[in-house]
C-alpha cells in the first residue's frame, strides 16, 4: 500500500466518527427538546449529557 492510500484510507476513518457523533449528537439534541412525559415513556433518562459515559469507556460523552 501507498502512503497516499493509507492517508485517505485514515482520513475517511476519521470522517466517519465525525459522521456518527454528529448523528448521535443531533438525536440526543432532538429527544431532549421533547416533553418530559414522552421522554420518561420512551426510557430516556434524565441525566445530563455531560455524565453519559461514551461507548468506548474512555470518559464522558462530547457532543
Amino acid at each position: 500500500m501507498s502512503f497516499s492510500h493509507l492517508f485517505v484510507d485514515r482520513v475517511g476513518h476519521y470522517a466517519d466518527r465525525w459522521r456518527i457523533m454528529r448523528a448521535s449528537a443531533r438525536i440526543r439534541r432532538l429527544i431532549d427538546a421533547l416533553p418530559p412525559h414522552i421522554r420518561k415513556d420512551i426510557g430516556w433518562p434524565d441525566t445530563p449529557l455531560a455524565e453519559f459515559v461514551r461507548r468506548d469507556g474512555e470518559g464522558p460523552s462530547r457532543s
